[in-house]
């Protein structure tokens, strides 16, 4: 497995962020939406089990879905659409 290169990352609080990752395993490139946790005797970052890793071409497919969801999320903001 080659190094994770980080896309980008989402503070939940001081202690728990979100990141993006892209890491390649057995010849194959993922994409990972992982929460890390903050260490507190070294206070860096380590992954934790909650996430979800996917292949590059479902990620496409991923990227999608959340350009819908943004459409959806958008419109109930705009008071368009009710739960």
């Amino acid at each position: 497995m080659t190094d994770s290169v980080v896309i980008g990352k989402l503070a939940k609080s001081p202690y728990v962020e979100i990141r993006v990752t892209i890491s390649e395993f057995e010849g194959d490139s993922y994409v990972h939406i992982r929460q890390y946790v903050k260490d507190k005797k070294t206070g860096k970052f380590t992954p934790t089990q909650k996430g979800v890793a996917v292949r590059e071409d479902q990620a496409l497919e991923l990227c999608g879905l959340i350009e819908k969801l943004r459409d959806e999320l958008e419109e109930r903001q705009q008071g368009d659409v009710g739960f």
